[in-house]
């Protein structure tokens, strides 16, 4: 899996030099993020817990001309940890497909499945760096990197702060009207 990103990382470089294949958000930009990954969760003071889910992340926005990206963001897993969380993204789409995305998560929640222990009341930031190829015009593909955290301060209703991470590539579908 490493060597696979490593050769698409390559190609990526080789493609972005020409911006005939870059894919430019300049109006409605939705973007799919697909990924399975792995997280940890460090349930004070117990020790950390591994987990394995799909995880799909969605985005809905506006680019600009400029470059510049306001949107929302909604992120959804699905395995050994649940989650579901909501936030509001920024960031820069440059005109050879790069892409660097902020997300401030305003309503994180998840559940873990093996428990059925339910964590909420916090927040969260991410950070995306993704690398999208022209398709159609309006439709582009391509792959990146997401970094999320959270914290949350109640667990089952009673306070317990926890917090959780994830890194992991992804996937990324896109289409700019």
């Amino acid at each position: 899996m490493k060597r696979l990103f490593t050769i698409a990382a390559a190609v990526a470089v080789l493609f972005a030099a020409n911006s005939s294949y870059a894919f430019k958000a300049d109006g409605f930009y939705i973007a799919l993020g697909l990924s399975p990954s792995s997280s940890s969760i460090e349930v004070d003071p117990a020790a950390a817990v591994e987990t394995e889910q799909t995880y799909t992340n969605l985005k809905l926005g506006w680019g600009m001309p400029s470059g510049l990206y306001l949107g929302v963001a909604l992120g959804i897993s699905s395995g050994d940890l649940i989650t579901g969380h909501t936030g509001v993204t920024f960031g820069y789409m440059a005109s050879n497909g790069f892409q660097i995305l902020g997300t401030y998560f305003l309503t994180p929640k998840f559940e873990l499945d093996s428990s059925g222990t339910e964590f909420d009341e916090g927040s969260g930031i991410g950070v995306e760096l993704n690398q999208v190829f022209d398709i159609t015009g309006s439709f582009g593909a391509g792959f990146g990197i997401v970094y999320e955290t959270f914290e949350t301060t109640q667990a089952d209703g009673v306070d317990q702060d926890v917090s959780w991470q994830y890194m992991y590539p992804q996937i990324v579908l896109a289409g700019s009207f």
